[in-house]
């Protein structure tokens, strides 16, 4: 008597059904795998950024550039030049990208150690809110916890903890300018 030839057993499904889930497992693992270890193709650049002219900038007051992230300031006393800023013991104090420290103030031209212009970031320490310059308190001022800085970045009144960021930056032709960095496609 001949045995009748049966079609796809339980065991012959269950044996795809393993083959099939362990290969979509393995192209899954291999895809995750060499997305991670491409190279992008992107880097990073320091381009930079003209911010104004230094006759644009009133003694004893500021300019807001929101556009640019920051706030020009010119106070009429009471700046602390970066050197001495730098001695302090607000040595962890990061201005920019950069650490302040000694290095960081020999590599800046002379001009815009003597400048006595501030640029500080416009984000407010507090919860990260833009922050704005009002002309007739002449103070910068945030509005969303009546965060109050003055003209140095210091905190004057309200919930924010610590002052603005200063920004590392140069003064050269009359302008002043600060380095950013960019991401670029290669």
């Amino acid at each position: 008597m001949e045995k009748k030839k049966r079609g796809i057993t339980r065991r012959g499904i269950l044996t795809l059904a393993w083959l099939g889930g362990s290969l979509m497992a393995l192209a899954q693992f291999l895809g995750i795998s060499f997305a991670f270890l491409w190279p992008k193709g992107e880097g990073k650049r320091t381009v930079k950024v003209a911010l104004a002219r230094i006759g644009d900038i009133p003694v004893g007051g500021a300019v807001a550039l929101r556009d640019k992230g920051v706030i020009i300031t010119h106070p009429e006393t009471g700046i602390l030049p970066l050197a001495e800023l730098a001695s302090t013991a607000d040595q962890r104090r990061v201005i920019g990208n950069h650490r302040l420290t000694h290095d960081v103030v020999d590599k800046l031209p002379q001009k815009s150690r003597e400048s006595g212009l501030v640029v500080l970031s416009n984000i407010c320490t507090h919860l990260a809110c833009k922050v704005n310059w009002n002309p007739e308190t002449r103070r910068i001022e945030c509005p969303c916890h009546v965060g109050v800085y003055n003209l140095q970045g210091e905190v004057v009144g309200g919930p924010p903890p610590r002052p603005l960021d200063r920004l590392v930056f140069i003064v050269e032709g009359g302008e002043v300018f600060i380095e950013r960095e960019e991401g670029v496609k290669a």
